[in-house]
C-alpha cells in the first residue's frame, strides 16, 4: 500500500562528470543527471526507463548514496542521505538494498551462497546465528531455490539462479526499498520473464517499495505502477505506466516504443 508520506524523495539531482581534453586543455563537463526529482511511496513500484547513456544508472547510484550529487538532495525517511558521510549512511543501508545487472560480478565467488545471503544480516547485527541461518533458508525458499543451495558456491548456478540469490540477499534484512539496476538485461528472454514474475510476487508478499531501472519498456510494464522516461539526464515524461505506454506524449517516449523489440502492450512473452 502506498503512503501519503514518501519513503524516498530526490530533489533537483545533478551529477556532473568532467573529462580532461586529450591535449591537456580545459576539461569537458557532462551532466549525467540534470535536475531530476522523484518521490517513491512505501510499497510503490516505479520504473526508470531510457537508452544506454541516458543517466539512469547514475541516478540509481545517487538514490543509493553510492555517489554524492553535485546539486540536490536525496532523503530516505527522515534522513538526507546524500549529505551524510558513508560511516553514517552504512547503518541505514539495511533499509534500502540494491540488485545489480550482472550477478556474476555482484556475488563473491569465494563465499558460499549461505554466507552471501547472510552478509547484510552479519553487517547489521540482525538476529542470532541460528536466526540468520533460518533467514537464509527462508530467503532461498522464497526465491525458488533449495535450502541445499546455501552450501554451494555461485559458480554452481545459472545466471538466472544467481540473480535469484542476489535478490534473496537484498531481501534478507527486510528493507523498505529495493533498487534494481537492469536486473534482467544479461539474461535470456525466457529467464527474464521468470525473474520479473518473481520480483512481482516478492513485492506483493513483502510490500516493499521498488525502483526498477531498465532500457526495456516491456520490463517496466510488467512490474511497475509508474514510469519515468529518462533522456540525456532528465525526466522527459512521467505517469502511470499503462497511460504513458498507451498514449505517450514526448517524442523520445514514442521513439522508445517504436524501437521496442516486442509489442509494448504485450509485456514479455514466455
Amino acid at each position: 500500500m502506498s503512503s501519503c508520506n514518501p519513503l524516498l524523495v530526490a530533489e533537483d539531482l545533478a551529477r556532473i562528470y568532467r573529462r580532461r581534453g586529450r591535449t591537456g586543455g580545459a576539461s569537458a563537463a557532462h551532466a549525467a543527471v540534470d535536475g531530476v526529482s522523484l518521490a517513491v511511496n512505501s510499497g510503490e513500484t516505479v520504473g526508470v526507463v531510457g537508452e544506454s547513456g541516458s543517466g539512469k544508472s547514475t541516478l540509481a547510484r545517487l538514490l543509493l548514496a553510492l555517489e554524492k550529487p553535485d546539486r540536490g538532495t536525496v532523503r530516505f525517511g527522515d534522513a538526507v542521505i546524500s549529505d551524510l558521510p558513508e560511516a553514517v549512511v552504512r547503518p541505514l543501508r539495511r533499509r534500502f538494498q540494491a540488485v545489480f545487472q550482472d550477478p556474476s560480478t555482484s556475488l563473491d565467488p569465494c563465499l558460499t551462497v549461505g554466507r552471501i545471503i547472510s552478509e547484510p544480516l552479519d553487517a547489521h547485527h540482525i538476529g542470532t546465528t541460528a536466526e540468520r541461518r533460518q533467514r537464509v533458508a527462508d530467503m532461498l525458499e522464497q526465491v525458488g531455490l533449495s535450502s541445499d543451495a546455501a552450501r554451494q558456491y555461485p559458480s554452481a548456478f545459472s545466471g538466472g539462479e544467481r540473480q535469484r540469490i542476489a535478490i534473496a540477499r537484498a531481501l534478507a534484512p527486510a528493507p523498505q526499498l529495493l533498487v534494481f539496476d537492469e536486473p534482467v538485461s544479461s539474461l535470456d528472454v525466457s529467464i527474464q520473464a521468470q525473474i520479473l514474475d518473481l520480483v512481482a510476487e516478492l513485492h506483493r508478499r513483502h510490500d516493499v517499495a521498488m525502483v526498477l531501472i531498465s532500457h526495456d519498456l516491456g520490463v517496466v510494464r510488467r512490474v511497475c505502477e509508474r514510469v519515468c522516461v529518462m533522456h540525456r539526464g532528465k525526466f522527459v515524461e512521467t505517469g502511470a505506466t499503462e497511460i504513458v505506454l498507451k498514449n505517450p506524449e514526448h517524442p523520445y517516449t514514442k521513439e522508445l516504443l517504436a524501437a521496442s523489440p516486442r509489442p509494448p502492450n504485450a509485456g514479455l512473452s514466455f
